[in-house]
C-alpha cells in the first residue's frame, strides 16, 4: 500500500524569511553588472527588492495623497455651505478660510461673488478681499477694495492692502501675455499713491509695495522703498528689498548694502538664506562696478563660519562660486595657513 502524503500544518510549513537573507540574493545570469536581484527557488522568478521597496513606498503615496484629497473635498463644500449659513461669524470665518487655503475653483468663486452682493456688510468685506487674493480682480472686486482702503478703520485699511499686495504679487507672477487686466485700475494707482503719503509706516509701505507690482517703474515708489532701507524693522525693510530686486530690478548700493546687513544681522533664517539668492542675482560685475565687492567678499567670508545654520552656510558657498570668489577666498584661506 503506497504511504499517504498529508499536507504540511501551518506550524510544519517553512517560514519565509522577508526581506530574503543575504545568500538569497544573486545577480541575474543576463546583467552580470547590475545591482543583486533576489533569487528564488524557481530560478526564472527575479525580484528586485528595491523595486519592491519603491512599489510600497509609492503606494502608501498615493493612499496619502488619496486622503488629502477627500479631506481637501469635504473642507471645501463644509466652507462653502457655511458661506449660505444664517450665522454672519460663520459666514465671515468660511470666506476667510476660502482665502487662507487658496482654494479657488469655479464653484466656490460663485458662491464667494453672491455672498459678496447679498451677505452683511463684514461678509462682503471678507469675500471680496478672498475674491482678490484667489486672483478675482475684475472692477466690482477693486472698487470694493478701493471703498474699504477710503474707510478711517486703519485696521481693515491695513487688511485690505496686505490682501491686495498678495493678490497683486500673485498676478505681477504670471507673464505679461496671460495676465488678465486689473480693473478699475486707472482709479487704484491714485488712492495707493495717496496712501503712501499720508498712512502710517506700515500701511504706506504696503500700498507702496502694491502700486510697484501695478507700476514697476515707479519713481514715487522707488525713492519710497530706498527710504525704507535705512529705517523701520527688519522684517520691513526686506519687504522693500525684494521689491526692489526682484520686481524693480534695482541693484544700486543701497540695495547691496542693505541685503548685506540682511545677511549679516537679521534674525530670520529665511531672510537671511534670500539675501545670498539676491546677490547672485545682482551678480558680481554690478557688485564691482558699485565699488563693494571686498566688503561683499569680507562678510561672505566671515558668513562661511560663523553662520549657525547649515542652510545658509551652504547657501553662503554656493553664492562664493557662482560670484566666482572662490579662488580669492582658497589663497587667503592658504596664505593663513603659511602664517600659523
Amino acid at each position: 500500500m503506497a504511504p499517504v502524503h498529508l499536507p504540511l500544518s501551518c506550524y510544519q510549513m517553512p517560514k519565509e524569511e522577508f526581506p530574503p537573507s543575504p545568500e538569497c540574493w544573486r545577480q541575474h545570469p543576463s546583467k552580470p553588472n547590475s545591482v543583486p536581484y533576489c533569487y528564488f527557488k524557481k530560478p526564472e522568478i527575479y525580484t528586485h527588492w528595491h523595486n519592491l521597496y519603491d512599489q510600497r513606498e509609492e503606494r502608501e503615496a498615493e493612499k496619502m495623497l488619496r486622503k488629502m484629497r477627500d479631506d481637501c473635498r469635504y473642507i471645501k463644500e463644509e466652507l462653502t455651505k457655511s458661506l449660505e449659513s444664517p450665522r454672519e461669524d460663520e459666514q465671515f470665518y468660511a470666506a476667510q478660510a476660502l482665502g487662507c487655503l487658496r482654494i479657488s475653483d469655479k464653484f466656490v468663486m460663485e458662491a464667494l461673488q453672491q455672498v459678496a452682493q447679498t451677505g452683511p456688510e463684514k461678509v462682503k468685506y471678507e469675500a471680496y478681499r478672498t475674491l482678490a487674493i484667489l486672483g478675482c480682480l475684475n472692477k466690482h472686486v477693486i472698487r470694493a477694495l478701493i471703498k474699504q482702503l477710503k474707510e478711517k478703520n486703519e485696521g481693515q485699511r491695513m487688511e485690505t492692502l496686505t490682501g491686495l499686495r498678495m493678490a497683486l504679487n500673485s498676478w505681477a507672477a504670471i507673464s505679461k501675455d496671460k495676465r488678465t487686466q486689473v480693473g478699475d485700475e486707472g482709479k487704484l494707482v491714485p488712492v495707493l499713491q495717496t496712501l503712501i503719503k499720508k498712512s502710517s509706516s506700515e500701511a504706506s509701505l504696503e500700498a507702496a509695495l502694491c502700486l510697484g507690482f501695478l507700476r514697476p517703474c515707479s519713481n514715487m515708489v522707488q525713492e519710497f522703498l530706498l527710504q525704507c532701507l535705512c529705517q523701520g524693522l527688519k522684517t520691513q525693510r526686506m519687504k522693500a528689498l525684494r521689491m526692489l530686486v526682484k520686481v524693480m530690478h534695482v541693484h544700486s548700493a543701497p540695495v547691496i548694502r542693505a541685503i548685506l546687513d540682511q545677511l549679516c544681522s537679521s534674525s530670520v533664517l529665511e531672510d537671511r538664506f534670500e539675501a545670498t539668492q539676491m546677490l547672485k542675482t545682482i551678480g558680481l560685475e554690478q557688485i564691482q562696478a558699485q565699488g563693494l565687492e571686498e566688503l561683499t567678499f569680507n562678510l561672505l567670508r566671515r558668513k562661511t563660519h560663523n553662520e549657525p545654520f547649515l542652510a545658509v552656510r551652504q547657501a553662503v558657498a554656493q553664492t562664493v562660486e557662482e560670484l566666482k570668489l572662490k579662488p580669492t577666498m582658497m589663497n587667503l584661506v592658504e596664505a593663513n595657513k603659511r602664517r600659523k
